[in-house]
């Protein structure tokens, strides 16, 4: 009833906040992902936590969230709700990244304030933050307050750490976590307060072939270490997950490495889990993940034959530079370039047709001009118009029609 305060202790209390939690992490109210639709996150920040909701046409795929650090709850209204959109943008990068989604937010200002972006009119934190997010696709919209149930629920969960030191079981309990609901006060959320923005590696639509050391992660491995081009390629299985931690310690020194995945996202992730447990420390080695990888050629003769082959049959003797554009995403050989440059010089058809586009340039010079009537004449075809005739002496111009466009007609 109203203002009449509920137990908590209630078994059909109980029983019906269980039953809530199961109907909405659970089919049909909570899907899987379908990357053919659009995505809808929609976010919420309160003084002490921030959280999200991803979702498809009115359905949620997941719900986040997480509290606030003692330097982030001195934030101003719009700072939070601009991290809540930034953290939960950056932990929902698997289904985010490469595709056009809206976020929902109850704050105007943060619609203008990606619309209308001027940097001298910005905070430097603000700067950064929409640097960080001009990696995605995306339109801001605004929700009202209340409409936006969920993502704020999930934000006004309070952290209550003595509560969780004296009594851990009873802040596990259901009876206890309702008790918390109805006293407004707090439940410690699954994401940590001082949780890192960055828990995932950068990703470069390159292909991974030019970077000295790689970690393919495939299904069909052949071998465990390839030299080529002094280069270190780390084939990783699925079935080495186990001695994954091994594999990693013996061969990865520091510098820049690039990872190319042939797996799911989801063991995916369990790799790059590991990788950040072991080298997160380690500010020498820098890990990016590459969408693409090219096909090693090992021999010049061999890449030659590639070139040729591609030259002859797929760009229909383009030039160097857009052949090179072309090829760099499909094959790998150190000094392409000049191999396509050598290969095209030493086309005949190429030689024979093309035009020289560095021609000489002759210098100025006073044109000839005509002492008599027709000593120097312009002539010019036009189509449906016949033939036209200019004397350069005179100006005077004539037009005649032509029965053909042969040259000893027109002569």
């Amino acid at each position: 009833k109203k203002k009449k305060k509920r137990n908590a202790k209630d078994p059909n209390y109980i029983e019906a906040f269980e039953k809530l939690k199961k109907l909405i992490s659970s089919h049909p109210i909570l899907r899987y992902p379908n990357f053919d639709k659009p995505f809808t996150l929609t976010t919420d920040a309160s003084n002490y936590a921030i959280g999200a909701v991803l979702s498809q046409e009115g359905h949620p795929i997941c719900y986040i969230s997480r509290t606030l650090n003692n330097h982030e709850k001195n934030y101003s209204a719009t700072d939070k709700e601009f991290l809540a959109i930034l953290w939960s943008v950056n932990y929902l990068r698997p289904y985010l990244y490469g595709r056009k989604f809206t976020i929902f937010t109850d704050l105007q200002p943060i619609k203008f304030l990606h619309s209308k972006y001027k940097g001298k009119d910005m905070s430097p934190r603000h700067q950064r933050w929409l640097l960080k997010l001009g990696e995605y696709d995306f339109n801001v919209e605004y929700l009202k307050g209340k409409e936006n149930q969920v993502a704020d629920f999930l934000s006004r969960i309070e952290t209550y750490l003595e509560a969780n030191q004296q009594n851990s079981e009873d802040n596990r309990s259901s009876s206890k976590i309702l008790e918390n609901l109805e006293d407004n006060a707090s439940v410690t959320t699954i994401h940590s307060a001082e949780e890192d923005l960055h828990d995932h590696f950068y990703i470069k639509e390159e292909i991974v072939n030019k970077y000295k050391m790689q970690i393919i992660l495939t299904n069909n491995k052949t071998e465990e270490l390839k030299i080529l081009h002094r280069k270190m390629i780390i084939f990783v299985a699925e079935g080495d997950f186990e001695e994954m931690g091994n594999i990693f310690k013996r061969f990865i020194t520091k510098g820049k490495i690039g990872i190319y995945s042939e797996i799911s996202d989801h063991n995916y992730n369990k790799v790059q889990e590991k990788l950040i447990e072991m080298f997160s420390n380690d500010k020498q080695i820098q890990f990016t993940k590459c969408t693409l990888r090219a096909q090693d050629i090992e021999t010049e003769v061999e890449a030659v034959k590639q070139i040729s082959f591609y030259h002859v049959r797929e760009s229909m003797h383009s030039g160097i530079l857009e052949t090179y554009n072309q090829m760099r995403n499909k094959i790998y050989f150190p000094k392409l370039m000049e191999l396509i440059q050598i290969v095209i010089n030493q086309c005949d058809l190429c030689q024979e047709i093309k035009y020289d586009r560095k021609p000489i340039k002759l210098k100025l010079s006073l044109t000839e001009a005509p002492t008599e009537k027709n000593e120097i004449i312009h002539v010019d075809t036009y189509i449906m118009k016949g033939n036209h005739f200019q004397q350069l002496f005179s100006k005077f111009g004539a037009a005649y029609p032509l029965s053909d466009r042969n040259h000893i007609t027109i002569i």
